[in-house]
């Protein structure tokens, strides 16, 4: 299996089904398992791990430190770009009557239209 299937695995798969099982019994809702099982525990303990296995000499640490260092910025980068979406997937008022959210949210860094009530930043009218 190649280093980006083992990435791709560990992000989309393997982690959240642990981690969807592990929370089914919580009193969280589904939507809150849905984004704990995406965004899954954080921290600087898996790059240590990973110098813990280069510095240990085994066979193929080398391997499995650059394993562990792509899975690591893959999850930076699939993390990192979906946070603001799954936020506004909790804002008040987007939950319809099935209870998994809305359709999906706008796409960060659209441009806010004049007539958006939502908007943070009043735009001028467009001139006719």
């Amino acid at each position: 299996m190649s280093g980006y299937a083992f990435a791709f695995l560990a992000l989309f798969a393997a982690r959240p089904i642990a981690l969807g099982i592990a929370l089914l019994g919580s009193r969280l809702d589904r939507k809150e398992r849905l984004a704990a099982a995406w965004f899954g525990p954080k921290g600087f303990a898996s790059v240590v791990y990973a110098l813990l296995i280069l510095e240990a000499g085994i066979a193929l640490s080398d391997e499995l430190f650059h394993l562990a260092a792509l899975v690591i910025v893959a999850s930076i980068l699939a993390h990192s770009s979906t946070d603001v979406l799954v936020a506004r997937w909790f804002e008040p008022g987007s939950e319809p009557a099935d209870g998994l959210g809305s359709s999906p949210p706008p796409i960060v860094g659209s441009l806010p239209s004049s007539d958006d009530p939502n908007s943070p930043v009043p735009l001028p009218a467009p001139e006719e």
